[in-house]
């Protein structure tokens, strides 16, 4: 067999056939497996985000002003809720300073 035989050269293409083949099927297979991580790292994203989005105070304060004026709550109380949340959020009033807690 020489390298101008036909058949050694055919023998020859197809095995280069072959190899690329399952070269591309590689590159296929781990292009697919790249996305399907990239989309479950996102969703995972999005459902820690969508933790982080509850409610905050200002429903809170929305809250405590319909239960005030349906009655369920006395002016008192809505305002010592106030006054806790106001504190919260401002932390101890500064040296000659009044804190505001008027809605």
């Amino acid at each position: 067999m020489t390298a101008d035989d036909p058949i050694l050269t055919c023998v020859l293409a197809q095995s280069n056939s072959d190899a690329a083949v399952r070269l591309a099927i590689w590159a296929v297979a781990l292009i697919v497996v790249v996305i399907a991580f990239g989309v479950a790292l996102m969703l995972l994203r999005r459902t820690l985000n969508e933790e982080d989005d509850a409610p905050g105070e200002g429903l809170m304060l929305d809250d405590l002003r319909k239960l005030r004026d349906s009655g369920q709550i006395t002016h008192e109380e809505f305002q010592r809720a106030v006054d806790s949340m106001a504190g919260r959020v401002s932390g101890p009033p500064q040296e000659g300073e009044e804190k505001n807690t008027r809605l």
